[in-house]
């Protein structure tokens, strides 16, 4: 593999998207997808083959704040770019914007918040001046942990002594209230660690599993939360990086109000001490 035949396949793409876009052309060119032809199984390899000289090849000194800007200025328009130093300095400058756009500052800033150094105190502020312009309405901004996701918890919200109950798995979720006028928005920014979700809910997580005997006889496990999905050991390939599919057993689509339509999980198996 050469920067050349990566790019091919990767585009040109940043330190911050690479694993995204990893996991997007591994998810449309997966073998089982592509009826498991020679071709579709090549094509996955070097889709594979790619992603791990890119990952070994970048800019690491570019990986953090630098990239993250880009990605943050990627979301809004022109004249926006030129004042993200300003909301970090003086947060008050927010009060300008739109609630939405304050809304994808919090989202961004709250998941990037150890490479932009912010305070707990900080994303509270600005978690305040969007409460402030939604004062019409009853706004809402939830944190659920991946095992909120996988067991499709509800969470009860109480507004004017009513009760309603916000699906964890929903980005977002809007109620009309029940005895007046108004709203109510629920955003659910998730706390993930060493997972990705696409989309449409989709797991992505990756682990090492030593290359010995014990694979002839022994499944594996893999832990998401505190959740365990058995990887049978006779699908198990002599690769040292392979994706198993584990369908309908992940969390449930967006756009789903309950759990019968579930995403599928991709676990990227390595193995080590193999060739």
């Amino acid at each position: 593999m050469n920067i050349t035949k990566a790019r091919e396949i990767f585009g040109d793409v940043s330190n911050i998207d690479l694993k995204k876009k990893y996991y997007k052309l591994a998810l449309k060119h997966h073998p089982d997808k592509n009826g498991n032809t020679e071709e579709a199984k090549q094509m996955f390899q070097e889709i594979n083959d790619a992603y791990e000289f890119l990952k070994k090849n970048q800019d690491v000194s570019s990986d953090s704040y630098d990239d993250l800007l880009t990605s943050f200025i990627s979301i809004f328009k022109e004249p926006f770019y030129q004042f993200i130093p300003t909301i970090i300095s003086k947060i008050s400058f927010l009060e300008e914007m739109s609630k939405e756009d304050c809304i994808k500052i919090y989202d961004f800033f709250y998941k990037n918040k150890e490479v932009f150094h912010l305070t707990d105190e900080f994303l509270e502020n600005v978690k305040a001046i969007i409460v402030k312009k939604y004062e019409n309405d009853d706004f809402f901004i939830l944190h659920p942990t991946i095992d909120d996701l996988l067991d499709h918890n509800l969470y009860k919200l109480e507004v004017d002594n009513e009760e309603y109950y916000a699906p964890l798995w929903h980005s977002e979720y809007i109620f009309d209230k029940k005895n007046k006028k108004g709203e109510i928005c629920v955003k659910c920014i998730p706390i993930l660690d060493g997972v990705y979700l696409d989309d449409e809910n989709n797991v992505y997580t990756e682990i090492t599993v030593p290359f010995d005997e014990k694979l002839l006889t022994e499944n594996i496990w893999c832990t998401i939360g505190t959740t365990k999905f058995e990887i049978p050991c006779e699908i198990l390939q002599i690769m040292k990086k392979q994706v198993f599919i584990i369908k309908g057993e992940g969390i449930s689509k967006n756009n789903n109000i309950s759990n019968t339509n579930k995403s599928d999980i991709y676990v990227t198996i390595h193995f080590k001490n193999l060739f």
